[in-house]
């Protein structure tokens, strides 16, 4: 066919950043890429550019709004602006993210600052008493109220993600799939939790442990762990019949689990 003098694709930043819960989506723009590095490897013209958000069109929806808070989404003016630069510079392929900062993407995405791609760029990190507060508090509760302090904790990271001003409102035996929670803000809620309470949770916690009473019994196993010292084994009836259910159900739990390591 006729010789072309430019040949540009448009695709996401998901191929940098990832897209929870839109495997094809995030798969399908790396196919462009795929194809924009085949045309370049050949001498053929190819501009493969992974935009960040814009300022309309997806970007503009409340729910994506509320999970890119470390982009300024730009202006188609701005965003056409980059393009002209990337094609006099003869790149082969690009990735235009407009940052409100380096600190504020981190912050919102803190899964990515393990990641050896963003090593180079990733700031200092600087110990905040955030996580540290959250934790002490939560430890320094006694017995059964350190799973209902923890409760409310989720509850509230929970509130925010899903926008709901009441945290007390949200039933903690009904899945939150059922308040609205989606994959991208199963997310979401995952990386506030990973960043309050430093506990290592996998991106799918929230769907895999859809309600907040079963989150709750999963984070506790891991943030409570090496809170205090080994039970005592029960062998006194007094001893039995003072614990607590919740203490009896986590001493069941963690036998059980022992008998299948």
């Amino acid at each position: 066919g006729m010789p072309l003098d430019a040949f540009i694709l448009f695709s996401s930043a998901v191929t940098v950043l990832g897209s929870a819960g839109q495997a094809n989506y995030a798969a399908a723009n790396a196919c462009m890429e795929a194809v924009a590095r085949a045309r370049s490897a050949r001498g053929a013209p190819a501009l493969f550019v992974a935009w960040g958000p814009w300022a309309d069109g997806m970007a503009a929806a409340d729910r994506v709004r509320r999970r890119t808070g470390a982009f300024e989404p730009m202006p188609a003016q701005a965003a056409f602006a980059q393009l002209e630069r990337l094609m006099a510079s003869q790149a082969a392929g690009a990735a235009v993210l407009p940052l409100r900062s380096w600190s504020a993407f981190f912050e919102a995405h803190p899964q990515e600052a393990a990641d050896p791609f963003f090593r180079e760029i990733r700031p200092e990190q600087t110990e905040t008493g955030t996580e540290r507060d959250v934790v002490q508090a939560l430890r320094a509760v006694a017995g059964g109220g350190r799973r209902r302090a923890l409760l409310g904790h989720l509850a509230e990271q929970a509130a925010r993600v899903l926008g709901i001003a009441d945290p007390q409102s949200i039933d903690a035996s009904v899945p939150l799939q059922e308040r609205g929670l989606d994959s991208l803000m199963s997310v979401e809620l995952r990386n506030a939790l990973v960043k309050s309470l430093g506990v290592r949770l996998p991106p799918t916690v929230a769907l895999d442990y859809p309600t907040l009473d079963v989150l709750c019994d999963r984070i506790g196993t891991e943030l409570f762990a090496d809170a205090s010292p080994a039970a005592p084994v029960p062998d006194d009836a007094a001893f039995i019949a003072g614990l607590s259910e919740t203490d009896a159900e986590a001493m069941l739990r963690r036998e059980l689990e022992e008998l299948d390591a």
